[in-house]
């Protein structure tokens, strides 16, 4: 976990968890260079992180290590000048996708790993912005075909999300357009074509 914070002010500064991309397989925390300084310049904390890729565990160890991060911040929010109350997540691709579950299942006991620290803070946060994440993983290969693209076969057993997800995706597998809560206020989904 790295902590980038605004060059002036003193804080409580809001706070943007910044959620790397790379097909739950590769990637790291340090993905976040190119839009640190944007961020922190405009007054904004960067948090950037990195979760267990699919090489080394499955899912939901990565939403574990998120819902983890979230806590540690809450809970640390004193020390490191960060506004509890004002945290968003914000990813990448894949990042996007664990920064919308992140988002929509606050509270979902199956999707935290308290053991894994700070058991007194919740994980829920305020805003989640999705640069072209997976929502719905069983419609990404129609939003493909749709316009006409061929070649992209998600729902394969050999594709990076089947192989994150242990196996074929199914309906009842919880990912963010399965889950909405209370908690979430503020989701912004951006794709391009």
């Amino acid at each position: 976990m790295d902590i980038y914070l605004p060059a002036t002010g003193d804080g409580p500064f809001p706070v943007i968890v910044w959620i790397h991309g790379g097909a739950f397989m590769m990637g790291s925390k340090s993905m976040v260079s190119g839009v640190q300084p944007y961020l922190t310049g405009k007054g904004f904390a960067v948090v950037s992180i990195n979760y267990r890729l699919s090489g080394e565990a499955l899912f939901p160890a990565q939403i574990y290590d998120v819902k983890a991060a979230i806590r540690f911040i809450k809970a640390n929010a004193t020390m490191y000048k960060l506004n509890p109350d004002k945290i968003a997540t914000w990813g990448e691709s894949a990042g996007a996708g664990l920064a919308a579950l992140a988002g929509t299942s606050g509270g979902v006991a199956e999707l935290e790993d308290l053991s894994m620290g700070n058991s007194s803070q919740n994980s829920c946060v305020q805003a989640v912005i999705d640069l072209f994440g997976q929502i719905n993983f069983l419609s990404m290969d129609s939003q493909w075909t749709t316009p006409g693209v061929s070649g992209q076969s998600h729902n394969a057993a050999s594709s990076p999300e089947s192989i994150w997800w242990v196996g074929l995706f199914k309906p009842n597998k919880p990912f963010a357009i399965c889950i909405i809560t209370k908690h979430i206020l503020v989701l912004m989904i951006l794709h391009f074509t």
